[in-house]
């Protein structure tokens, strides 16, 4: 169950993406640290790239940041905004707020995270401003990856 958390598998709710990840590196990480801070698996390639001492390759962009500090409870999430897209869902996480859509054709809600966390009251008519400047993110994000 992922109780209390909204939607499952494939979704763009925290019931879909928040996902239970551990990690054993002793010689950075103490045992038993807990990260509440948002990562994502785009974060492990810059993470191991860093701890080998390669630079990412030059000819490609990595939207993943190295997230060792962020694991070790000494720095807050790597990233600004993180972006979902899976299928026809999408969203945008960004520090308490969260913007879902489970359809192009549809528009965003919104969530703030920090007092719901099973996104039950959709925000948006309330914090417009805030909808559209996640929602402008969104688009700035997806033709990025759509023009690589």
């Amino acid at each position: 169950s992922n109780t209390p958390f909204r939607g499952g598998r494939t979704e763009t709710y925290e019931g879909g993406i928040r996902t239970a990840c551990v990690v054993r590196w002793p010689a950075r990480f103490k045992a038993g640290t807990v990260c509440r801070e948002p990562v994502a698996n785009i974060d492990f390639l810059p993470m191991l790239l860093a701890a080998a001492g390669i630079k990412p390759p030059p000819d490609r962009v990595i939207d993943g940041r190295d997230p060792t500090a962020t694991l070790a409870d000494q720095a807050p999430s790597p990233h600004e905004n993180l972006f979902f897209e899976f299928r026809r869902w999408a969203g945008v996480r960004s520090g308490r707020w969260k913007i879902v859509r489970s359809r192009p054709d549809r528009p965003f809600e919104l969530y703030d995270l920090k007092t719901d966390w099973a996104e039950s009251r959709n925000l948006a008519a309330e914090k417009p401003s805030i909808r559209r400047r996640l929602t402008e993110a969104f688009s700035e994000w997806r033709g990025s990856v759509t023009n690589r």
